[in-house]
Order: structure tokens, then C-alpha cells, then sequence
């Protein structure tokens, strides 16, 4: 079955359109990252890859940033969230992969649900993962809550920014959720990468429902003014590629 998605006119957070993402079935690999296909949408890539150029790596660019405003889909009117969970991560050149963070939007099942933006990080910490070089099944068991109070009837705004680092297992993720909260952290899935001696770049964005195609209670989100762009952290203000879309025609 195809992806349950498509351009909106129901809501926009600017302009007339926006774009809506629901349910999906999603193939899952060892690191429990979802893996290609249609359930999973990656964003056009840039022309150039974020990461490490140190050594043998050849990362164009070290830093990457992303911007989006969501907005729960569910009619609020009965006060229950419906359970929605999306995730939206750097995603790899290849169109294959999340292959940096892990940032999660989720809904709760419960009266009175409240929107909370979280993260998945290390386990028990990037420091340790780099000595043991072994987390295995143990480095997807902490959530970092950003924001756990926010508005299901309302836009938010969502921006996250990646600094590469010349250090294994040390890549760096700030996040801000409407310009009120935020959170440091980790490339929660550079850590499997570098336990199995691989490493991947980023230079899109990957977004995955973690929700059951055939739940009829999951209602979805929709995303709009979505933006990302590549950049060295030493010249901040100088742009190596950039893509911007406000899915208007």
C-alpha cells in the first residue's frame, strides 16, 4: 500500500498549503531505525554531505541545521491525544537512512494528552559508548524530553542544529522547541555507527511514523515551512547549500 501522506489545504502555518504525514508500516533494522521505502519519506538531499573531514573522512561541511513547524492533525474537541508518534531525523545522501539524531514528536493515547517533543540518547552516556565501543541493545533506552506541555491545537516550531566533531562518537545536536526550550545532546545513532566501524553523512531529512498503518485512532500531524541547510561552525553565515519548502504551488 502506498504512503498515507499528501499536500494539505486543511491548515497551513503560512500561506495556503502545507504538507500531512500519517501512519505507516515501517521494516526496522538492529539499531531499530526504520529502514527505506515508501512508509519512510526523505527530503531532497543537499548537493553536498555534513560530517567529518578529519583524516580519512570527507564531509564538505561540519554543521547542519533544520527548521519546521508542526501541528497535530487529531480534532482536539474530545480532549483525548490519539497516540501519534513521528520521527524526524537527519537523514543520510543516500535517501536510506537516519543516520545522525533521533527527535521524536508524540501525542499520547490519553485524555488530556499534551504534545511532547523528546529525543533518544546514549546509554548510559556518549563517553562510555566511546570507551566500551560495544552499547549494543543498551543505547536506545533514554529519552530526553525537550517539551512535554505543548499545545495539540497549535503550530510549534522545531529547530535543531548538528556540529560534527573530529572525535568518535562525539557529535553534537542542539535543540529549541517556539524558542523556549532547549536541550543538548548526542548523534544518538553515530553510536551504532561507530560500534560496527561504519559512518554515515547527513544532508536531508528522514521522517518515519513509528504508529501501525491499520491504527484507526492515529490521525497524524502536519509539517510546514520546512528548511535545512549546510555550513561550516566557522563561518556560520556562510550558506554551502540550502533547501527550503513551504509545499505552497
Amino acid at each position: 500500500p502506498g504512503m498515507a501522506e499528501e499536500i494539505s489545504d486543511t491548515v497551513a502555518h503560512t500561506g495556503q498549503q502545507s504538507w500531512y504525514y500519517k501512519a505507516g508500516t515501517n521494516s526496522v533494522d538492529s539499531q531499530g531505525r526504520p529502514g527505506p521505502g515508501d512508509k519512510t519519506p526523505f527530503s531532497p538531499g543537499l548537493s553536498i554531505k555534513v560530517g567529518r573531514s578529519d583524516g580519512s573522512y570527507t564531509g564538505d561541511a561540519d554543521s547542519f541545521y533544520a527548521s519546521f513547524w508542526f501541528k497535530m492533525a487529531k480534532d482536539y474537541t474530545d480532549k483525548w491525544g490519539d497516540g501519534t508518534k513521528i520521527m524526524v531525523v537527519a537523514g543520510d545522501p543516500e535517501g536510506t537512512t537516519g543516520s545522525s539524531n533521533y527527535l521524536e514528536i508524540y501525542f499520547p493515547y490519553r485524555r488530556r494528552a499534551q504534545v511532547s517533543v523528546r529525543t533518544k540518547e546514549s546509554y548510559p552516556s556518549y563517553q562510555q559508548c566511546a570507551i566500551d565501543k560495544n552499547c549494543g541493545d543498551d543505547f536506545g533506552l533514554v529519552y530526553d524530553t525537550i517539551a512535554d506541555d505543548l499545545d495539540p491545537t497549535t503550530w510549534h516550531h522545531v529547530e535543531m542544529t548538528l556540529r560534527s566533531q573530529p572525535q568518535d562518537y562525539a557529535d553534537q545536536w542542539s535543540y529549541l522547541i517556539d524558542g523556549t526550550h532547549s536541550h543538548q545532546g548526542g548523534a544518538f545513532y553515530k553510536t551504532g555507527q561507530y560500534d560496527n566501524g561504519e559512518y554515515l553523512y547527513v544532508n536531508r531529512l528522514n521522517f518515519a511514523s513509528l504508529n501501525r498503518e491499520d491504527d484507526g485512532q492515529v490521525k497524524g500531524i502536519y509539517l510546514d515551512e520546512l528548511t535545512y541547510r549546510a555550513f561550516d561552525s566557522s563561518h556560520p553565515d556562510m550558506i554551502h547549500d540550502e533547501y527550503i519548502t513551504s509545499f505552497e504551488p
